[in-house]
């Protein structure tokens, strides 16, 4: 299967001595509940293409289409390459190997939100965001999906008196099963299914063997670039100067290990 994957310098030099692998120390900086979706992906990796290689604790990512063709990333006008001095990398990667789903359908994972299975479901929950919340309502009222979420919370909360791991495992629980439909190619319920979707590929890793074709991305900033990008920067350090953590931030990694 051919997939493109936006590599750094130092990872390509470490492509070049045989394979590459996702830094696990890296990916655990990342936003913490990202963490718990990319948990949820290896678990499927497990089902679907086998567990991972001894050492490997994360999946590398990739591209297989952009906009609904079978083709490299648009790195000329895509705004997230703006700035970049790093590689495209084209690999062949055999089918059984790799897993692919649909990039936009994803950030249903990445939200926690439950993916409708088909166009009844999805106008349920288009009338449920039109009702005014109120936190005192009863398990009956709720949306199937999300009455699953709170009895299973409640009970895995009672079972093990940890309220982010019951919290989570019970988005696992009540969701998991209709997340899965980012895997199926033939998804088209409206307003979620993209006439043209991104479908990204996740590995266990990338071996030198499987590189078919390295790109230099060297897109230079115009000077709006530049200047927006330095206005991002400085919002940015004012909050991070600011910034302190949370008590519940502060238990994330326990959290993070289930």
């Amino acid at each position: 299967m051919r997939v493109w994957s936006h590599i750094t310098k130092a990872q390509w030099r470490q492509l070049e001595r045989g394979r590459l692998r996702a830094d696990a120390a890296l990916v655990m900086k990342r936003n913490p509940y990202y963490i718990v979706a990319y948990r949820w992906m290896i678990k499927q990796m497990e089902k679907r293409i086998g567990v991972a290689p001894e050492g490997v604790t994360f999946p590398l990512w990739a591209w297989r289409a952009y906009d609904g063709e079978v083709a490299r990333p648009d790195i000329e006008n895509d705004d997230i390459y703006i700035g970049c001095d790093d590689y495209m990398v084209r690999l062949d990667i055999p089918d059984d190997q790799v897993l692919v789903s649909d990039f936009n359908l994803w950030h249903n994972v990445l939200n926690f939100s439950y993916l409708p299975k088909n166009d009844e479901e999805a106008r349920m929950i288009e009338e449920h965001w039109k009702t005014p919340y109120r936190s005192d309502i009863r398990t009956e009222d709720m949306l199937p999906w999300d009455a699953k979420f709170s009895i299973c919370k409640a009970e895995i909360m009672i079972a093990t008196g940890d309220v982010e791991y019951a919290k989570f495992k019970a988005m696992e629980l009540a969701y998991g099963e209709s997340w899965e439909q980012i895997f199926d190619s033939g998804y088209s319920v409206e307003g979620y299914a993209d006439e043209n979707p991104r479908l990204q590929a996740v590995a266990w890793e990338f071996t030198l063997d499987q590189v078919c074709g390295l790109e230099h991305i060297n897109r230079r900033r115009k000077l709006g670039e530049i200047w927006a990008a330095y206005k991002g920067w400085r919002q940015s350090r004012r909050f991070w100067k600011n910034y302190r953590p949370s008590e519940e931030e502060i238990r994330w990694q326990e959290v993070l290990k289930w």
